[in-house]
């Protein structure tokens, strides 16, 4: 679905009638009853979301043609979803999503239960290597209609969920990895499975980690792109719950301009890698628990402790530049630097084939539910 040369649309119209192509052929699709062809599928994986394109939901002269196009294509369902999602459905360039999964690799990952939350259109399953997706049961959830419907008909033997993550019951201690770009957003989760992680009153991309923590069976790996907030805000709620179950093998801070190319934005995100813990097992990893003052050019910032005893774990060049959130943030230049060897570069960092073989359950009926689980067309 998403080959080697795979190029997102470049500029705001261009994104704009990318995904209403893709929009249109997937209603022309519905309404046949059938699934996409690999023809079809190579439209509509232009579908790059509509983060960072504001315009299109604004009546304008500019936009007034794209704008009326728009609201008469779409449900107000769809249109209400589309237009609230501008701020942060963002996608990520298949480059980085290969990079990941080449870290995996190094890390023992050779294929079997993959959970991706949040999944967007499910770049992360189509970026998959060929053999890690022959030899796994992929799972993906998506609370947007849209970008579901578009999923299911791109990847047709993956088990898409419409839903909400925090209303979806999934396995606990089941998946062998954990892989995507987590949502961001200021909003606290209720989670009706799992009241104590209610109570920690997260925030959405913060409760993504957490839940999923739980959800990788004891060995398993987490690998999610997230706001460098996650590791440098002072409030360590989240980092202090996780340390409890997982340990971080590493962290990496990407360049502020990483995703432009295809989610259009400028903001400075890390790939961060957890291990789930056995039961009893004593913890280990990298220390990330703290975030300690930095001085940066004449200011001084909160950086995690973890990027300040590896400095070599952040691709570019600490700044400040006005963001499109606030002035004088704490950012990454890009240097220039070739982004796909200085990846693989700073996965090798981290631990390698820590990621063992599942164990079998002993019992039979441990065993039947596990198989049964994996032979169903969807987890519920």
């Amino acid at each position: 679905i998403l080959p080697d040369t795979y190029s997102p649309p470049s500029g705001q119209k261009t994104k704009f009638k990318a995904n209403v192509d893709a929009i249109k052929l997937l209603k022309s699709i519905e309404a046949e009853g059938r699934v996409a062809t690999p023809s079809e599928q190579a439209v509509l994986a232009q579908y790059t979301g509509w983060g960072g394109l504001p315009q299109a939901f604004q009546y304008s002269h500019n936009w007034q043609q794209e704008y009326e196009h728009l609201r008469a294509l779409l449900t107000d369902e769809e249109y209400a979803a589309a237009r609230a999602s501008t701020p942060n459905a963002h996608y990520t360039d298949p480059a980085t999503i290969r990079a990941i999964y080449r870290g995996l690799q190094h890390m023992g990952f050779k294929g079997g239960r993959l959970l991706e939350p949040g999944a967007g259109v499910g770049h992360f399953l189509g970026a998959m290597p060929t053999e890690l997706a022959a030899h796994s049961q992929r799972t993906a959830v998506e609370k947007d209609s849209l970008s579901a419907r578009l999923a299911k008909q791109l990847y047709q033997k993956a088990n898409v969920i419409e839903n909400e993550y925090q209303k979806v019951t999934l396995p606990e201690n089941f998946f062998d990895v954990a892989v995507g770009n987590v949502p961001f957003a200021d909003v606290k989760v209720f989670d009706p499975h799992n009241k104590d992680l209610s109570k920690l009153n997260l925030s959405l991309h913060d409760y993504y980690f957490a839940k999923a923590v739980s959800q990788v069976r004891p060995g398993g790996i987490v690998a999610f792109i997230t706001s460098r907030y996650t590791m440098d805000k002072v409030n360590g709620k989240l980092r202090d719950y996780i340390a409890n179950q997982a340990d971080l093998l590493g962290a990496i801070r990407l360049p502020n301009t990483q995703f432009k190319d295809i989610a259009n934005t400028d903001v400075t995100t890390d790939i961060i890698v957890l291990q789930r813990r056995a039961d009893g097992q004593a913890a280990g990893g990298q220390s990330w628990a703290k975030a300690e003052k930095h001085q940066v050019g004449e200011q001084e910032v909160m950086l995690n402790e973890y990027f300040i005893e590896h400095p070599e774990q952040i691709m570019g060049k600490l700044s400040l530049q006005d963001s499109m959130y606030r002035d004088k943030e704490m950012t990454v230049e890009n240097d220039g630097r070739d982004m796909g060897p200085a990846l693989d570069q700073a996965f090798k960092r981290m631990p390698e084939k820590v990621l063992r073989p599942r164990e079998r359950p002993q019992s039979t009926t441990q065993r039947g539910l596990l198989e049964a689980l994996e032979a169903t067309d969807e987890v519920k």
